[in-house]
């Protein structure tokens, strides 16, 4: 089994449909302290894009957001169409209509300097813990589709995003949103066990929840040396093992090394996004290990898991 990664497919989808598909499991991973408060706008605010990168921007925001709220606060999403008469983020006139996504903390904010450099690749006011996916992939995701952000911060105040969209003209397929929480296909989890391995904590609940929602009975590890014990201490009574590539410290393929030494008929399912990590890929591609890329959907990875099991039974 192995998934290249999946060219962007552009459909006409709702953004108001997609934010509110991701409050139902996002609500559920926040912490309880935190209020996630939506306003969105009447009437319609179709855009077209390709609905994962889609919901990879809202779900960085948000997460950004929470990250901003280690005291508890408030988050408040809304959207709205606009027309050009509104200035991008470089000063510019545009023309057209828009969809403007904002979403706005009351956090620790950012001061000027931070926020002059806030979408570089690799800049980060985290720890090596941090979570989130990267202000400069959602740069680069509004970039292809026409868009663009706009950041007010102000510390000890928080933090506003404002995402620009075109809105649709009605061209691509219309997309509908797939409703997290009423997912169920495939359900072929009957218990199975799962140890799932992945060091970015807001990737780890999303998925553990998809996974425990269609039958399985995950464990979780947000590292290497974390899977390997746990491993020892179920005596190898997994499934499968879903791991990702690139983790801090030992990396999948390492781990991978070790629990196939404890176990050489363990049945194991790797997934990365970092595509440019071809030394990698290659190794698990030569080695015939199943292999998803990022972002895919969860009925894929559910297929993705269901087929690896099988195929370790016949």
């Amino acid at each position: 089994i192995f998934s290249q990664s999946k060219p962007c497919e552009v459909v006409t989808l709702d953004l108001n449909d997609s934010i509110t598909d991701l409050l139902v499991m996002l609500r559920s991973l926040i912490d309880e302290d935190i209020n996630i408060e939506d306003r969105l706008g009447a009437g319609v605010c179709e855009i077209e894009g390709d609905r994962g990168r889609v919901e990879q921007v809202i779900t960085n925001l948000i997460i950004n957001s929470s990250d901003a709220l280690p005291q508890g606060g408030d988050i408040l999403i809304s959207t709205e169409t606009v027309s050009g008469k509104r200035a991008s983020g470089k000063g510019e006139e545009v023309s057209g209509e828009y969809v403007c996504l904002t979403i706005e903390d009351s956090g620790i904010g950012m001061d000027a300097e931070t926020v002059e450099h806030i979408f570089e690749p690799f800049f980060t006011t985290k720890s090596p813990n941090g979570t989130g996916l990267g202000l400069s992939v959602v740069y680069g995701i509004l970039k292809d589709m026409n868009g663009w952000i706009d950041v007010k911060s102000t510390p000890g105040v928080g933090t506003t995003f404002s995402v620009y969209l075109p809105k649709s003209k009605g061209g691509a397929k219309i997309d509908k949103p797939r409703r997290y929480a009423g997912l169920k296909e495939p359900a072929g989890g009957h218990g199975r066990r799962v140890l799932l391995v992945e060091d970015d904590m807001w990737v780890r609940k999303s998925t553990s929840m998809a996974l425990a929602e269609n039958g399985y009975t995950v464990f979780e590890a947000g590292a290497a040396n974390e899977a390997v014990s746990l491993f020892r201490k179920e005596s190898g009574r997994f499934d499968i093992v879903i791991s990702d590539v690139v983790m801090p410290g030992i990396d999948g393929l390492e781990m991978m090394e070790v629990l196939l030494g404890i176990d050489p008929g363990v049945s194991v399912l790797f997934y990365s996004g970092h595509i440019d990590d071809k030394e990698r890929i290659d190794s698990i591609v030569k080695r015939g290990l199943p292999f998803l890329h990022k972002p895919y959907e969860i009925a894929d990875l559910l297929h993705a898991v269901d087929d690896c099991i099988s195929l370790e039974k016949e």
